[in-house]
């Protein structure tokens, strides 16, 4: 298949590292930019689940089902984006059930 995106890891180190170093520049050396480094990891992992949810819905259409999730829902502020991520979880655990049988 295609690649659509940076996997698991891919997704969570820089998100990880970015807040890591954001927060060390900005709290520990008290360097004012850290806290954009920190914005990017908060943008890193948003865009990330914008294309998470693109392709649940992606294997669902294959499926000739329709869409259970909005792309933009990843946006909501917490704790709505909380409960979209466990719908994404759920109709995931669903999508490979059905297909292991």
């Amino acid at each position: 298949g295609r690649v659509t995106g940076c996997g698991g890891y891919g997704t969570l180190f820089p998100f990880v590292f970015a807040f890591l170093i954001g927060g060390f520049l900005r709290f520990v050396l008290e360097v004012e930019q850290g806290e954009l480094v920190m914005e990017a990891g908060g943008a890193w992992i948003l865009a990330g689940q914008v294309n998470l949810y693109r392709r649940v819905n992606e294997l669902l259409r294959k499926e000739g089902k329709e869409p259970v999730l909005h792309e933009w829902w990843a946006l909501l502020p917490p704790p709505f984006d909380l409960v979209v991520g466990l719908r994404q979880v759920h109709f995931l655990a669903k999508y490979w059930a059905g297909r292991r049988g």
